[in-house]
């Protein structure tokens, strides 16, 4: 192993100086690690504070980053932090999954913007990362909007470079005609069929939860297979955490809650489908719905109870089995709701939000 990558060996610093104390006690103090991100009012605080660029920020925040990495199987520890358009900073780390298939893992790359997603973030600008992205994460990061422009900071090596010099000669979604960027605002006008519907009343007593689900199959983005899907997670979550993580503007509209006695509640946190023009870098709905519920403060996946999954009829690519497999790896005890859905009829599909009748 070569110098290049001695961040990434540890979930620490060899050593702590004075300024990764200080920001390490202002990040806690924030809440940053339990939803994995900072507001824009938090970043120029803490930029103003130790008198930092934004960029060094986010090299700075890296290290802090990696320790909430699950690496059990790399033991390689990787901290993302990605500037959003909206000048928030979104973080991002690599998860694996013990006994599961090595490609069910989350990158960190993936990790970052499938929580800046959840958040409603429109756009990344600039991210930085404690490790050479690998080239799945750099074809991951090309289904961005202006994505040969978004500024990369790699502490180790230390490199700043615009994206289009770190992946040159790129294959992305103009090369197979997508008009569409991943962060769009999208709308697939899905509605649960009418054969899933009895099955979806009877299976599931908290329609919360698939109409959470089908809100992510609406959001999804999927323009070379059209195979929208989106997930729903029912996971149990300590009060106290609560005030910590809910922003007053929060990003989710689909997370949905019922109070439950004693010092837990309900929350439902939902994932949707990022299709890669590559294919292989795709990310499935549950690894984009377990970044969610990451994001939410849930750290013990087992604490899941539920997921209903939700799937465009007649698509070519499907995630029932997989989200099956995942889900018995990390919540034996969960349940799972599979339900289709059609297009509406009397809609056409239009970005940003809009709709029209036929």
């Amino acid at each position: 192993m070569t110098d290049t990558y001695v961040s990434a060996l540890s979930p620490v610093p060899p050593s702590a100086t004075v300024e990764f104390v200080a920001l390490d006690k202002a990040l806690k103090k924030c809440a940053a690690y339990d939803r994995m991100m900072l507001t824009k009012e938090e970043r120029v605080k803490l930029e103003n504070e130790f008198q930092w660029e934004t960029s060094t920020l986010l090299k700075n925040l890296v290290e802090h980053i990696k320790g909430n990495a699950i690496p059990p199987i790399s033991s390689f520890y990787v901290g993302v932090a990605g500037l959003g358009e909206s000048g928030n900073v979104y973080f991002g780390c690599n998860m694996e999954f013990t006994g599961e298939r090595i490609g069910a893992t989350i990158h960190g790359e993936q990790c970052m913007l499938a929580n800046a997603a959840y958040r409603g973030e429109k756009a990344i600008t600039m991210f930085a990362v404690n490790a050479a992205p690998c080239g799945h994460c750099r074809q991951f990061l090309n289904e961005l909007p202006g994505a040969s422009n978004i500024r990369v900071l790699i502490t180790n090596p230390q490199v700043d470079k615009k994206m289009s010099a770190i992946l040159p000669y790129a294959f992305g979604p103009s090369d197979l005609g997508a008009t569409d960027r991943f962060l769009d605002t999208l709308d697939n006008n899905l509605e649960i069929s009418s054969s899933s519907a009895d099955d979806s009343i009877s299976a599931n007593n908290n329609p919360k939860a698939v109409k959470a689900a089908l809100d992510a199959a609406n959001r999804s983005y999927s323009p070379y297979t059209n195979s929208p899907a989106g997930i729903s997670l029912v996971a149990r979550r300590g009060k106290s955490i609560r005030k910590k993580v809910e922003l007053d503007q929060s990003a989710s509209t689909e997370q949905g809650r019922d109070e439950s006695e004693g010092r837990e509640e309900i929350i439902i946190c939902p994932g949707f489908y990022v299709e890669n023009a590559a294919y292989n870098p795709s990310l499935p709905p549950m690894q984009a719905a377990l970044v969610a519920l990451r994001a939410c403060g849930v750290r013990d996946f087992a604490s899941i109870q539920e997921a209903v999954l939700v799937e465009k009829r007649g698509a070519p690519v499907h995630h029932l089995q997989s989200s099956i497999e995942l889900l018995k790896t990390i919540a034996p005890g969960a349940k799972i709701i599979h339900l289709f859905a059609d297009v509406k009829k009397n809609r056409k599909r239009k970005a940003d939000g809009e709709t029209c009748t036929e």
